[in-house]
């Protein structure tokens, strides 16, 4: 789904947390990384905190985030990994104008 400002996902890692879990992993498709209004801090600012809850968080470049200093702090520190969509929509247009099946280009 979206993170936006990661006060869902953090909650959900702080209990996952308590609730004994050794490591906690979040994933979204799409990285908003809005400013929190409660205390400022955008989701990447977050990770980058001696407390964080979040072992690491993976997420795609559906919204291109590589400009912002937040972000690249965190990928740099290797607790915030982007992955591109690129490859998957490329295979997905040429089989559209191929007609070859995007089921067999990618998992076949």
């Amino acid at each position: 789904d979206i993170i936006g400002t990661g006060g869902t996902i953090f909650n959900a890692a702080d209990l996952a947390k308590q609730e004994g879990a050794s490591k906690v992993y979040a994933a979204a498709t799409h990285a908003l990384f809005a400013r929190d209004t409660a205390d400022g801090k955008t989701f990447p600012e977050r990770l980058l905190e001696p407390n964080c809850p979040i072992d690491k968080a993976i997420v795609t470049d559906t919204i291109d985030q590589s400009q912002r200093e937040d972000v690249r702090a965190a990928v740099e520190k290797g607790i915030l990994e982007i992955i591109s969509v690129c490859p998957v929509i490329a295979v997905y247009m040429f089989c559209n104008l191929t007609g070859e099946s995007v089921r067999k280009m990618l998992i076949d």
